[in-house]
């Protein structure tokens, strides 16, 4: 499976991935060498179930081995592999594109080569292969006749030990060195690995051979510091050895790195200890990282004497700047024997020596910033666990754990991913002191949603008496999870079946929780116990005259596990909730028992059962209809047992928490529920950690908050089993089951609907549920804006922490009322459809969270905010799917609700408009989409029609044109105040309030004290100055502004903006037609309209206030020259002329000639070569890295020649030009002249007005955003 994190370590995944589907028998060469070469593993990320090799990029299906093998290397970005330069990189992908027209039968094989100038080594450039190199030996290991002609390339790649898995997998060539190559995925061939042979299991990974291993000879470790429990990370780490470990009858290490004498802790070795053996993990040797102190003092010092290594004592702050601005530190080059008179002081623990550490020479320029000179010994006299005082200076992990692989024989050294940068280090220290190097191999960390893993933070949780203890159910301790129901079994299936991937994988619970029910549903005996919290119902039989007992198989399917006795008699009893389902007539199984036909129901006035009345149907055998439920024997003896019932949640309650978000803030302080239950006499005799199966008992969360029956097998731990009398207090003391998570979704309290009871008392309150939940949002935006005041004040003052606790408790209240967290920009729904307008909601957020996520992606994939953003938009996925039952599909909005059907007539345009919004910023998104794929395909045409239908059918439902981030307001009930005569624009300059605040709030959280952040301030308070001058009352969130009274011009100022689409849309066609000219004269006579209607030129909504900023003093303006909106900026499409007529065509098409258009021929040549990449992101092209290079070139060029000072004799232009930022002035003569151009098109600019204390003849607009060399 080539994953994200197989094209690039530090990119967070999801359970969706991508895959290279291989099937054994025609893995693609070049694929496989280029995953070798960027050091990803080849075998881990093929799939070998699939028929053909494939690439499935999000729906795109690549089948080309060569432009896969691209992917994989250009996503690496090593240079090696891609080049250094942007010469180097125009050749390699000149070649690699050469390569996949062979592919593609495009060219000949021996035509490509033939344009090759290979090195003397056989590749491209001497010492190095590259992508390219890897190509093109793709193409010549088809051919014996291309192998001969070229044995210099062929021989290359063939003997290079870094393809030696890549050569395996295929199959096609032997090694020089073995005469035949070793691959435990070569199925059918003999193979070292016994175990191997055996059949695997659906759900096994892929494990691959780790390179040079032997049967027999293969030893791995295991090396946890002993400052913690262990937590299921750990255990995948354990495990993952222990699986290599006996798959080549190997040795397991199981390690103490204690190296920091700080962490280390005797109590936690034997926790550790402890851990592992409930894992069932037994190693063949325990030893310490402290075992080999003397020998790693002795190998330090031989380090400074041969000047490898230098004592330092910078300090930290001033070390970590040159390591970031790669600068040698000033002892660098100290002779060694100061060195070692420094390191003496270090080794006896002085006042100097305390001042120092020992760094090991490296390579300060480098691009991994841990070959920077790290730090391998400091100086730290503190006791150690073992070794009391004997030692003042301990080594870091990262030198000392080289050192003891090798020691100790290690021959497979096990690390995750995030390791991976430091393995140049780690050969690097090896290599310096002459010890053999073992082979690393990386694996995925295991990542877990709802869930911290950081040892901080749970013992945060201890500590605050938040959960019980490291074996709280809800931990992710390996005490935890097995106290929850874990078993070893189950966590190694797990484990198993992820393999020796290196996909970063945010895995949900579900996923472990259900390979641990395969392991004990087939074993966990059955049992019958009733939940106490309703009133239980008896059920009487006549023809029963006695009590009477029978025996009955533990398990259905499994009679060897044994056997109960169960009671029954003329009164039996059953729950509230199956008796509601019974009805007269009713044929009902009791498990275990038989049919039983109901004669008569007996409700009370509550609606409460009180009594079922049934006669013995034994003889009828057919159950396959029929009502199955559990019961008890109300009988004589024996009595039955008390049952309390545990179900744990998720202690956070968010999925995946955001690098930036406060984890804090979404504890879940209401994640476990208690339930009461009466059980079987049988059931007396379980034990503590006996894994049982209570029948036809779901996890009550679906009960009680998704408000349907779902009668599913429920699985239970033994917590503490029944005493009859308490060794401590003499009371009985009832059985304590923990309930087993089996791996079905089950949403969070924090995001489940609201009981019914709670909805109904919302419902029944004054004004309707939806009246309360309205002004408790409005209150939480007016709060949140008070929390972010004072928090800008003195965050930490009493009035700050005041006002946040009114706040959360606001957020409570408001979920207590709706059933769901409050989220900033969504606001409650209506009342009268509820559902739909949740459902609505979440779609809108969704198609929002869609745009985000893609801006975020063009910006950089591999960012924090992208991975959090890709989070937050998979968790509205998943609630989406929970609310509609169906899947999240762009352009397809959720059905509105029957119900809506029945709204009053008097507000009409509603919801519908609601609708119609919903769906129109869906299908942009989708039209959006199509045309990034083929601006000219019958599907994207088909939803551009659509789109401008939808467009149509808005303007008629609400009587104004569609325009984005401006959703229609909800109709007023009550008379309009004469306060707000402004039409439209009040409810546009709210939007853009709105927006505005979001994005103070984002850079406020980045950085509240910069530039950006302060104009983005000022922009806001002028938006709320303008707000309140067009409305009369200040700005408050959450309250936009009531319809007004239509004014003259604002029919104008609506087909203004009409217009305005339109002249845009024809400019991006033919910016000189007829049709544009008719379209900007029609816009230019409705701005005239709109002059003499209202009597002021039309403007768009206020942008930052620079024209104010350039008014001297507070005299008045001249008023500002009409601006019309500015558009945004869309794909340029080309006209391109073919032989057929004036078709479109591609933006990658050759077909225009440079005598015809030449500027149109320039922008096919740079398209063609790649040398930009087309965004659909505000119609912008990126220049790629070779082109931008050819413009540096030039750059420098000209920089030589004009900015060289007069006083250099090398100089061939004594200019001494310096760089400035030239504005551009024009004249507003000058714009008058060319209106016809610049129709509603409003440039950037501030209008000048006055010079000095004197008024300008005419006002000039200043556009900053024009370069302009003078010389």
């Amino acid at each position: 499976m080539l994953s994200g994190s197989a094209i690039s370590k530090n990119m967070v995944l999801y359970e969706r991935a991508l895959t290279v589907g291989a099937p054994k028998e025609a893995i693609p060469y070049a694929t496989a060498l280029a995953l070798n070469a960027a050091r990803f593993g080849a075998a881990a990320s093929f799939d070998p179930a699939s028929p053909i090799a494939e690439l499935n990029l999000d729906g795109e299906r690549i089948r080309n081995d060569i432009s896969i093998a691209r992917l994989v290397a250009s996503s690496k970005g090593d240079a090696d592999l891609i080049g250094a330069g942007w010469k180097e990189q125009a050749t390699i992908d000149g070649l690699v594109t050469l390569a996949e027209g062979v592919v593609d039968g495009k060219i000949t094989a021996e035509e490509a080569l033939k344009t090759v100038s290979f090195g003397k080594g056989g590749t491209l450039y001497d010492g190095r292969i590259t992508i390219a190199d890897i190509a093109l030996w793709s193409i010549v290991a088809k051919d014996e006749k291309l192998q001969k002609a070229y044995p210099a390339l062929f021989a290359a790649i063939l003997n290079d030990k870094r393809f030696e898995e890549a050569h395996a997998m295929v199959g096609q060539f032997a090694t020089p060195k073995d005469g035949k190559l070793r691959s435990i995925l070569n199925a059918g061939k003999p193979n070292a690995n016994a175990a191997n042979a055996a059949k695997k299991s659906k759900d096994e990974g892929k494990f691959v051979d780790l390179p040079g291993a032997e049967m027999g000879k293969v030893i791995v470790r295991f090396p946890p510091e002993a400052s913690g429990y262990l937590h299921i990370g750990h255990a995948k780490a354990a495990l993952l050895n222990q699986y290599y470990q006996q798959t080549f009858q190997g040795q397991l290490i199981m390690r103490f790195d204690d190296t920091n004498p700080a962490k280390e802790n005797a109590h936690f070795e034997e926790v550790i200890k402890e851990d592992l053996a409930m894992l069932q993990i037994k190693p063949d040797r325990w030893t310490h990282s402290s075992d080999y102190f003397d020998m790693m003092l002795d190998m330090c010092e031989r380090l400074i004497k041969e000047g490898k290594a230098f004592v330092d004592d910078t300090d930290k702050d001033t070390m970590r700047a040159e390591r970031e601005e790669r600068k040698d530190s000033k002892y660098r080059d100290t002779p060694p024997a100061a060195n070692l008179a420094l390191w003496e002081e270090m080794k006896a623990g002085t006042e100097r020596g305390q001042q120092c550490c020992v760094r090991i020479k490296i390579d300060m320029k480098s691009n991994n910033g841990t070959m920077r000179d790290p730090t391998i010994y400091r100086c730290k006299p503190e006791e150690h666990v073992r070794t009391g005082m004997k030692y003042k200076v301990y080594p870091t992990y990262d030198f000392a754990c080289p050192i003891v692989d090798s020691v100790e024989g290690v021959t497979h050294t096990l690390r995750t991913t995030e390791y991976h940068d430091r393995d140049d280090q780690y050969f690097f220290i090896a290599d310096a002191l002459g010890l053999r190097k073992p082979h690393i191999w990386e694996y995925a960390r295991l990542n877990m949603t709802n869930t911290v893993m950081s040892k901080r933070k749970l013992t945060w949780f201890v500590e605050e008496g938040i959960v019980d203890g490291w074996d709280d159910p809800r931990f992710p301790t390996v005490r935890g999870v097995m106290r929850r129901g874990m078993t070893v079994e189950g966590l190694k299936q797990f484990i198993v079946a992820q393999g020796g991937s290196r996909s970063i994988v945010m895995m949900e619970w579900d996923k472990i929780w259900a390979f641990n029910k395969k392991v004990i549903d087939p074993v966990a005996p059955r049992y019958t116990a009733l939940d106490t919290t309703s009133p239980l119902v008896p059920v009487l039989i006549a023809e029963m005259k006695k009590d009477e007992s029978a025996k009955v198989n533990l398990h259905p399917k499994d009679a060897a596990i044994g056997e109960k006795t169960i009671h029954r008699g003329p009164k039996l009893l059953v729950e509230q909730i199956d008796a509601k389902e019974m009805k007269v007539g009713d044929v009902v199984t009791f498990v275990n028992w038989g049919n039983l036909k109901i004669a008569k129901v007996d409700t009370g006035a509550d609606g409460v059962i009180t009594a079922v009345h049934a006669t013995l149907d034994l003889a009828n055998q057919d159950f396959k209809k029929t009502l199955k439920v559990t019961w008890l024997g109300d009988v004589a003896a024996p009595s039955t047992i008390p049952v309390v019932a545990v179900t744990y949640d998720h202690i956070i309650s968010k999925a995946v928490i955001g690098k930036d978000e406060d984890w804090k803030q979404f504890i879940n302080r209401e994640s476990i529920e208690y339930t009461k239950m009466i059980g079987e006499p049988a059931i007396a005799g379980l034990k503590k950690g006996d894994i049982i199966q209570i029948q036809r008992k779901a996890s009550r969360y679906r009960e009680r908050y998704q408000l349907v029956i779902l009668r599913l097998q429920g699985f239970f731990i033994c917590d503490h089993p029944y005493a009859a009398k308490s060794e401590f207090t003499g009371a009985e003391t009832p059985l304590l089951l923990i309930a087993i998570p089996d791996g079905s979704a089950q949403p969070t309290k924090a995001g489940a609907a609201k009981p019914a009871a709670a909805a109904a008392a919302a419902a029944a309150a004054p004004g309707g549920s939806d009246g309360g939940a309205a002004a408790l949002y409005r209150e939480i935006e007016a709060q949140g804006n008070t929390v972010r005041d004072v928090k800008a004040k003195d965050p930490k003052s009493a009035e700050t922490k005041a006002a946040i606790d009114k706040l959360l408790a606001l957020k409570k209240a408001y979920k207590e009322a709706t059933g769901k967290d409050y989220k900033p920009g969504e606001a409650p729904a209506a009342a009268a459809a509820p559902a739909g307008n949740n459902a609505a909601s979440l779609y809108a957020e969704l198609e929002s969270q869609g745009n985000l996520v893609r801006e975020l992606k063009g910006k950089d994939a591999k960012s924090q905010a992208t991975k959090d953003a890709i989070a937050k938009l998979l968790e509205l996925k998943k609630n989406y799917k929970e609310k509609t039952g169906q899947e999240y599909k762009p352009g397809t909005p959720p059905a509105a609700p029957a119900a809506a059907a029945a709204a009053p007539a008097a507000a009409p345009a509603g919801n519908n408009a609601a609708a119609l919004y919903a769906e129109l910023e869906a299908q942009g998104n989708l039209v959006r989409e199509l045309k990034s794929k083929d601006a000219k395909s019958a599907e994207t045409k088909g939803a551009i029609e659509k789109l401008l239908a939808l467009k149509k059918a808005y303007k008629e439902k609400t009587g104004q044109d569609y325009k984005p981030g401006a959703p229609p307001a909800a109709p007023a009930a009550a008379a309009t105040p004469a306060a707000a005569p402004a039409g439209n624009n009040p409810a546009l300059l709210y939007s853009e309030l709105e927006a505005q605040g979001n994005l103070v709030r984002e850079l406020k959280g980045k950085d509240a004290k910069s530039a950006e952040t302060k104009g983005a301030i000022e922009k806001l308070l002028a938006l709320k100055k303008a707000y309140k001058e067009k409305t009369g009352q200040d700005y408050k969130p959450g309250a936009p502004p009531a319809a007004a009274v239509a004014s003259p011009g604002d029919d104008i100022a609506a087909q203004i903006v009409a217009q305005g689409d339109i002249v845009r849309a024809a400019k991006t066609k033919d910016a000189k037609s007829a049709e544009t000219k008719g379209a900007i004269e029609k816009l230019l006579a409705l701005k005239k309209a709109y002059k003499e209607a209202t009597g002021k030129d039309y403007q768009p909504a206020p942008a930052a206030p620079a024209a104010a900023a350039a008014a001297p003093k507070k005299e008045e303006k001249k008023p500002q020259q009409p601006k019309a909106e500015k558009p945004k900026k869309e794909e340029k499409k080309k006209e391109e002329k073919k032989e057929d007529g004036g078709k479109k065509q591609t933006k990658l098409g050759m077909e225009m000639r440079k005598d015809d258009n030449y500027s149109e021929w320039y922008s096919q040549v740079i398209t063609k070569a790649e040398m930009i990449e087309y965004y659909d992101v505000s119609g912008c092209y990126v220049l790629r890295p070779w082109a931008y290079g050819i413009w540096e070139v030039i750059k420098a060029w000209f920089d030589k020649r004009i900015k060289a000072n007069p006083r250099d004799s090398q100089a061939c232009i004594k200019m001494g030009v310096k760089n400035c930022y030239f504005p551009m002035f024009v004249s507003q003569g000058a714009l008058e002249r060319e209106k016809d151009h610049i129709a509603d098109f409003a440039p950037e600019v501030a209008w000048v007005t006055r010079a000095g204390n004197s008024e300008m003849a005419e006002p000039i607009a200043i556009r900053p955003t024009s370069e302009t060399v003078i010389s």
